[in-house]
């Protein structure tokens, strides 16, 4: 069971269990490109690929039993990969926490 501690969306993100989570982060990423044209000119372009970075912080222990393992080259559009935690213990009763998420997506 875990609890949230103001926070109202967590954007799709399941917090891990025996936990409290303080805040969450959203930040979407669309990279520009430029090639050049014939007339030598660079021309910008979008990529098709949108990277959403989730960032959860809060405190507590967390606990991943339910983690599933992916292999590398089988990462599938629309799913959010745990990508980096932090545990920091301190002076305090609970230690803080940061889980780092990211989802890759198409762009219509």
């Amino acid at each position: 069971m875990s609890a949230k501690l103001n926070v109202t969306l967590l954007h799709g993100i399941t917090p891990p269990t025996g936990t409290v989570v303080n805040n969450v982060d959203r930040t979407d990423s669309r990279p520009v490109k430029t090639f050049p044209s014939q007339a030598g000119i660079s021309q910008p372009f979008q990529t098709k690929l949108i990277t959403t970075t989730i960032m959860v912080k809060g405190k507590g222990y967390p606990s991943f039993a339910a983690v599933l393992s992916a292999s590398t080259d089988t990462m599938t559009t629309g799913t959010a990969y745990l990508t980096g935690l932090t545990v920091e213990e301190g002076a305090e009763e609970m230690p803080d926490f940061t889980e780092e998420h990211v989802i890759y997506t198409n762009a219509a």
